[in-house]
């Protein structure tokens, strides 16, 4: 008896230990995951359309903005931007703590914008960007719920702004609707265009990723779905989101915290507000920085407190007055949680979320699987980058779900090896095909943890005919001129089949409804095996007198099968106001250059000043009075334009001022600057031997100028040339 009393004892000693270490080390790994995170920098770039008082007039978006502000930390921080006709600064960078400060400044955002200009939003958030530090992870997170629609104003769209000012001109309101619906289509494709030309490549460099979400049926999934992938650092995460409702707008931006700040969503509930009622939820030792969320219809009273504790934890100061957000302090909430209402009623719906150090890495997908060819991926649950199964209960599950369109797949799960759990699943339908998987585990305890999402993956399953690129850019093409484009063309029929390529355009921001004048893909016949990949060039022309402007279309690759593929293009045909865009900004900058040194010379040249005094001069010559200098020198040409401006001529002839007792071969000139003072020249011909003679009367010496040297003019200047004489007087 005092053995099996001995063993229990032994046996109960070594279990408590156990728990006790797996308890400490998963506090030592939340403690190791604290010290070093990378700051955020995040753009909030929200639509503020006219179409937003329709869609979202509850202002859900900004209800949602609050709620992910309120779970970032003191070194993140935020921006904001709204965008319509054209982009405004909100809010320059803010601490992500200065909550209230923020909360306010997002009340802003309007809802009366005349135009949907993604592109002017994108410009101006990435102004704000070049002021993060380079090693902050960078995101713009754009938001709309309409397709693009430039602003034909905005002079960025030059010459169109131009047309579409004459068009408007005189036209009643619903004149000015149908001309707008027509720009609208005319300029997406310039407006495009730009950001892909102009504004991925540098978003790419910058290391710039842009997460999308669009909600309401008329959302642009494509071209927001577009800009996610194009400027994603890891192809096969998506980062395009849609909510169908604005009220699903606070779950979805939740949810980018986990590919910003690596906080998941632990829980997620709804339903009608019951005062009194309780309800719960195990923390497991593996969290940190759990946040509660709840979003209600009318203001409410919400609670979390610890099970048994009598203190609730503190809801966040300054959210709207629906929204609540409480933040459990503490590296490691472990326990049992209550939350509920204390007053309130209607709808409501709650979020739970927070970060989790047993991690679920996921690794090779592909971007792309033939058809009929097998997902794989492996699934590696770690903590503290160490297989964490030795610290979980037998048999923890790793399940996947597969969305493909409207379908979905799943959940299945996945097959468990001895370093990672393995899916293998062939996906039969072609197109896009969004992956999530969770992990479901329990503790040494047999406690069930709470689910582990992961992040939600993108793959493509080709069709068995397809082609590549999917997509073409063309870039600058001028009118009469061709380029050719490489295209591998695949074939997983079961025979052989004779393909037609063929090409159309789509959209055209000038002489659409003109196809002699539209850019064109020379057709192509060819015979393609089954299993056989072939490269084809395809060759796009301008036609000589074809439009100028941008152009979008596609590609059609028809089997005489009736299998079909297509690729899309874009090409831009230069106008020749862009053709001499540069010659004329050259041409400007010299001619500006031309201009200001014109006048800094002409400001260095001083209009002639003072009065020449006679004193004595040649017998039998006319009788002279006091010469006032600037009357010398009259009109706009001679005395403002001329390059001499500032040159009094002493001559016989054909001088300022004649003289005819001089000899014929005798001239002087009185010079005046600005700067460094005024100046008798003697400027007869060398050879002619003429001296001039001069007299300071501070000195009182005669001074000999020879033909090309000067004497400084001062007040008083005796001036001797040849038997004429006069006093300098500086006046004016």
């Amino acid at each position: 008896m005092k053995k099996v009393t001995c063993g229990f004892v032994i046996i109960t000693l070594v279990l408590s230990l156990l728990i006790f270490h797996e308890n400490a080390y998963a506090s030592k790994v939340n403690e190791l995951s604290s010290i070093k995170t990378t700051p955020l920098y995040v753009v909030l770039l929200m639509d503020a359309s006219g179409s937003m008082k329709k869609t979202d007039p509850e202002g859900f978006r900004i209800l949602a903005s609050q709620a992910i502000i309120s779970l970032l930390s003191s070194e993140d921080r935020i921006a904001i931007v709204e965008f319509g006709a054209d982009a405004k600064i909100i809010s320059d960078w803010k601490v992500a703590s200065e909550r209230s400060s923020i909360f306010n400044l997002l009340n802003q955002i309007g809802n009366d914008g005349s135009f949907t200009d993604f592109r002017a939003g994108m410009e101006t958030a990435m102004q704000l960007l070049k002021k993060a530090p380079p090693e902050s992870d960078k995101v713009i997170f754009l938001l709309s719920d309409g397709v693009l629609d430039p602003n034909p104003y905005s002079e960025r769209y030059a010459p169109y702004n131009i047309q579409y000012r004459l068009a408007i001109q005189g036209k009643n309101k619903s004149d000015v609707r149908k001309i707008n619906e027509t720009y609208k289509n005319s300029l997406s494709p310039v407006a495009k265009r730009m950001i892909e030309t102009n504004m991925l490549p540098v978003l790419k460099k910058d290391g710039v990723e842009v997460y999308c979400v669009g909600f309401s049926a008329d959302a642009d999934k494509e071209f927001l779905n577009y800009l996610a992938d194009e400027s994603s650092k890891i192809k096969t995460e998506s980062h395009y989101f849609y909510a169908n409702r604005a009220v699903d707008l606070m779950e979805t931006f939740v949810g980018l915290l986990h590919f910003w700040k690596n906080k998941i969503v632990l829980k997620s509930e709804q339903g009608n507000i019951a005062i009194g009622s309780r309800a719960n939820i195990a923390m497991d030792a593996y969290l940190k920085d759990i946040s509660f969320i709840a979003l209600t219809e009318n203001p409410a009273d919400f609670y979390v407190r610890i099970e048994g504790g009598s203190k609730a934890e503190s809801i966040l100061e300054g959210t709207h007055p629906n929204l609540k957000v409480a933040t459990i302090t503490g590296n490691a909430p472990h326990g049992t949680w209550n939350y509920g209402f204390n007053n309130g009623a209607g709808p409501y719906r709650l979020l739970v979320v927070g970060k989790s150090t047993l991690d679920m890495i996921i690794s090779g997908i592909k971007e792309k699987y033939s058809y009929g060819e097998p997902v794989k991926a492996n699934a590696v649950i770690q903590i503290d980058k160490k297989d964490a199964r030795p610290y979980l209960n037998r048999n923890p599950r790793v399940v996947a779900e597969i969305t493909t369109g409207n379908s979905k797949e799943g959940p299945f799960d996945l097959q468990e090896e001895k370093e990672a759990f393995l899916l293998e699943h062939v996906i039969k339908t072609p197109g896009k095909a969004r992956i999530k998987f969770t992990l479901l585990a329990k503790d040494k305890d047999n406690n069930d943890l709470l689910p582990r999402p992961s992040k939600e993956f993108v793959t493509e399953i080709l069709p068995r005919f397809y082609v590549e690129p999917q997509n073409i850019t063309f870039g600058d093409l001028s009118q009469g001129k061709q380029k050719e484009k490489l295209v591998k063309i695949h074939s997983g029929l079961d025979e052989t089949v004779k393909i037609s390529v063929n090409s159309n355009i789509r959209n055209a921001s000038r002489c659409g409804d003109i196809k002699e004048k539209l850019p064109f893909l020379k057709a192509d016949d060819f015979e393609i095996q089954s299993g056989q990949s072939l490269e084809r060039s395809l060759s796009l022309t301008v036609p000589k007198d074809g439009c100028w402007g941008d152009f979008e279309g596609e590609i059609l690759f028809t089997a005489d099968k009736g299998q079909r593929a297509t690729i899309a293009f874009r090409v831009h045909v230069p106008s020749i106001w862009e053709k001499l865009t540069w010659f004329a900004i050259a041409m400007m900058f010299i001619l500006a250059i031309i201009l200001f040194l014109l006048a800094i010379f002409w400001g260095y040249l001083k209009s002639p000043v003072g009065v020449l005094r006679p004193v004595n001069y040649p017998p039998g010559t006319p009788l002279l009075n006091d010469i006032k200098l600037s009357a010398l020198k009259r009109g706009i040409w001679n005395g403002f334009l001329h390059w001499k401006k500032n040159v009094i001529t002493i001559g016989p002839a054909g001088a300022d001022l004649k003289l005819a007792g001089l000899p014929k071969t005798m001239t002087a000139e009185l010079i005046f600057h600005r700067f460094g003072g005024d100046y008798i020249k003697n400027s007869s011909p060398a050879e002619s031997g003429h001296i001039l003679m001069v007299c300071n009367p501070d000195v009182e010496i005669d001074i000999e100028r020879r033909s090309g040297s000067s004497y400084q003019l001062c007040h008083g200047l005796n001036i001797k040339i040849s038997d004429y004489e006069f006093i300098f007087e500086h006046i004016k």
